[in-house]
Order: C-alpha cells, then structure tokens, then sequence
C-alpha cells in the first residue's frame, strides 16, 4: 500500500476511533447519525479519490455533478427561506461568487492528477480532523454567530494534522518539505474560508443544511465547500504552470464551455431582477448566446463524447430547475413549452449528423438558423402581436403570429443566401432559389410545431432540406 493511501487509512481509523469516544456521550439517534455521516464521509472519499486516479474524464463529470447540485441547493434555500429582505438579490450575488470559484477551480481541475490528488486529501485531512478534535476537546468557538460549532481548538488541530499529512505526502505532489509546508496552509486556510463563506449564506437564509442528498453531511455544496474554495486557490495560483503546460484540450473546452453557459444563466436572473426583463427576452437572450458558442463545437472538440455530455448535461439543469421551479428568467414564460430540452437534442442531432456525413453544412446552417431566426421571429412576435396561427394540426389557437414567420421566413432565407456559397460551389440563380424553398418549407414547420418542439423540428428539416438539395441538384 502505498504512503497516501496508508495515511487515509490510518487518519479514518483515528476518526473512527475518535467518533467511538464521542458517541458514548450521546444518545442512540446521535450514535446512529454520526456513523452514518462517517460511513458516508468514507464512501465520497473513495468516489473521489478513485475518479481523480483512475481517469479524469470521471473526476470531471463528477465535478460539473457536484457544481449543478451546489447550484440548486443554493436556489432551494432561497425558495425556502422566510427571511424579510430581498432573496433573489442575495441568491445572484451568492451565484456571481459561486462562478467565479467555480471558474478558478476549473483551472484547477485541468492541474496533474497528482496535485488534484494531493490538495484533496489535505482537505479531507483537515476537514475530518478539525470535526473530531472540535468534538472531542473544542470550547472555545471562533465565529458562533455564523459557524456555532466551529472551535479554535477543531480549527488548530485540524490544520497542523493537516499539514504534517502535507510534508509527509511532499514527493507525492512534488513539492519540497518546505513547499509543502506552505502547500498545506494554503489549503487549510482557503478550505476553512470557504466553509465560512458557505456556513455566512445559510445563516443570512435561516437555513441549517443545504440538502439531504448526503445522509449526514449537509448537503452536495456543505460536504464539497471545502474543496471548492481551496482547489480555486490551488488553480488560481497554478495558472503559471497552466501557461506553459497545455492541458488536454477537450476537457479544458468542455470546462470553458460549461462556465460560459452558467454565465449565460446568470446574466438572464440579472437582467430579469434588475432590469425588469420579462422573461421571454432574458430566455431569448440566452438562446442567442449559447447558440453561438455551441456553433464552435464542429470545430473544438475532437470526440463527440463531449458534446452528448454538454447536451446532456444541460438539458438536465434546465430540466430539474424547470420542475423545482428555479431560474424565472428561463422558465417562467407566458406558455408552455420544453423548448430547452429540445433545443439540446436538436444539437446533439446536427452535430452526430454531420460528423457522419463529414459535412460541417448539417451543423452550421440548421444550428445558425436556430439560433438567430427562431428568435428573431419570437421577438417580432412578442411586439406586434397580431393575426396568430390556427394550428393545423390541434385545430387551437398558436402562439406564433404572421409576423413573427414572416421574419422567420426573411432572416432564414438571408442567412441561407449568404452562408450557402461557404459549403457549397452555387451560381447566384441556385443559391436564390434554393434559399427561398427551403426557408420556406422550415418556416412552415416552424408554424405548426408547438410547445418548444420547434427548436427540434427546425435543425431536423433543415438537415433533412440540405440532403435532399445536395443529392439533388449539387
């Protein structure tokens, strides 16, 4: 067995034993809890542990998991909370930190495995031995009014078992004993800060956990703080070693990307809190957005691996913050629809098409048309209300409006006219008229598709219109 691993053994059997004297001062329901949180507390050790060494790609998708579920306790305390003054400004101002944390430790997510490795167990190290020592032999509290059961003595042990753990484990992250000793306090103290910042956001909401999702532990984001706030640290001082040290380039995308649609989200709650943008706008705004940077996805990634997990994950947080009933400024329109679901599969579709057909067109045009004609056509919609559709197909009245397929109809035809010359060798002539046709046939789809089926229906005929064009007549 090698040094790391031996260390977490023996520090969980001190743990263990350390719980066993605490527990013989408590009743049978604290007995019970507290081995439940230790058992628990293990079993998140060995997941994590095990997907940092075992294969990145893991570790990261257990990371964007574990920072979705932080996101929604955040808002399930704001929704929850009875506190008098403004919730909604608190919750943006908690998620504009969250991101920027949450953008530091992505970097440090894209470090060796072995200093993601090593900055784990000295968190683990000192959150474990901080809890014991402050149980066992803690009175003399640091910040009650925010951290009730937080001592300087919990606080103090914990960090020096925590760093000789660091300079016992040096060669582990390369370090020397001297930069491990500076590497471990660095962590304990920025775990520590991140614990309190958390502990701060509960307390201003009343509440006393997160969540239930981990038995015993508070919550995703309670049992994660720690490491979140230390490993941003770790990243935002490796960002040197980043510069010259290119990470994989997929993951480091994937990353970005996932930051960049958070952001998106963010600034729509912003815009709609602050500014007073109705919902419909603010959604539109963040379908324009994140359809432009999903058009560099033909060109970034080289696994399509990446873009089913960003669909898919995507999809899913819109989806589950729909069904709790988060996120105003995406979901709270005048109607219903699961356009966001759609709109992911719509991608991913265009996407797995044109890698198979090796033709960037199926990607390109049907995502550019998404993009900006669907809401360009929403918005002429929303302003001149006048003459809406009968759906033909329900017999009831639509929510689309002559005007708003009108300039569906005119802004497809422009983009198709002007980006058609890029993929395919068309006379003047050709091109006209292979624009009109099948604008005209999407925005006829377009009409009769209801519910956000749209943002499917029209990437599907679009792909399905340049086949036949390109079988056709090039």
């Amino acid at each position: 067995m090698n040094l790391p691993f031996l260390i977490i053994v023996v520090l969980f059997v001190i743990g263990g034993l350390g719980f066993l004297i605490i527990n013989r001062k408590l009743s049978p329901a604290g007995k019970k809890e507290n081995w439940i949180k230790y058992f628990t507390y293990l079993l998140i050790v060995i997941i994590v542990l095990g997907s940092i060494l075992i294969n990145k790609k893991i570790f990261v998708g257990l990371i964007i998991c574990i920072s979705s579920v932080g996101i929604m306790e955040m808002m399930l305390i704001g929704k929850k909370s009875e506190v008098d003054h403004s919730v909604n400004r608190i919750i943006l101002i908690s998620l504009s930190v969250f991101s920027i944390l949450l953008f530091f430790f992505f970097l440090f997510v894209l470090l060796p495995e072995t200093i993601i490795a090593y900055t784990y167990i000295i968190v683990l190290v000192f959150d474990g031995a901080s809890q014991v020592i402050g149980q066992l032999a803690g009175k003399n509290k640091i910040v009650p009014e925010i951290s009730p059961n937080k001592t300087w003595e919990g606080f103090i042990g914990g960090m020096i078992i925590a760093i000789i753990t660091s300079v016992l484990l040096h060669k582990s992250g390369g370090f020397t004993i001297s930069q491990s000793l500076i590497f471990g306090l660095i962590v304990c103290l920025s775990s520590f800060a991140g614990d309190l910042l958390a502990s701060r956001f509960k307390r201003i909401l009343g509440a006393k956990n997160f969540s239930n999702i981990l038995p015993g532990q508070g919550g995703m984001f309670d049992r994660f703080d720690s490491f979140l706030s230390s490993g941003a640290m770790i990243g935002l001082l490796g960002i040197p070693y980043l510069s010259v040290n290119y990470p994989n380039k997929d993951i480091a995308v994937y990353l970005v990307i996932t930051f960049l649609f958070l952001i998106i989200l963010i600034i729509g709650e912003l815009l709609h809190y602050s500014l007073k943008i109705k919902p419909e706008f603010s959604r539109m705004l963040s379908h324009f957005f994140a359809g432009i940077i999903i058009l560099l996805f033909i060109q970034l990634f080289s696994s399509p691996w990446y873009v089913f997990a960003l669909c898919f994950q995507s999809a899913a947080f819109l989806i589950e913050t729909n069904k709790m009933g988060f996120l105003d400024s995406h979901h709270k329109v005048n109607r219903k629809t699961s356009g966001s679901s759609f709109f992911f599969l719509g991608i991913l579709i265009a996407y797995l098409v044109s890698v198979w057909t090796e033709e960037e067109a199926y990607f390109i045009l049907p995502i550019l048309i998404v993009t900006i004609s669907d809401p360009f056509a929403a918005v002429a919609g929303l302003n001149y209300k006048s003459g809406y559709w009968t759906n033909i197909l329900t017999g009831k009245k639509s929510s689309k409006t002559n005007l708003g397929s009108y300039a569906f109809f005119v802004s497809s035809s422009v983009l198709l006219f002007s980006c058609l010359p890029v993929f395919y060798d068309l006379n003047l002539m050709s091109r006209f008229i292979i624009s009109i046709t099948i604008s005209l046939i999407v925005t006829f789809i377009e009409a009769i598709s209801s519910n956000g089926f749209d943002n499917l229906t029209i990437p599907g005929s679009v792909i399905v219109l340049l086949f036949l064009t390109d079988y056709l007549f090039i």
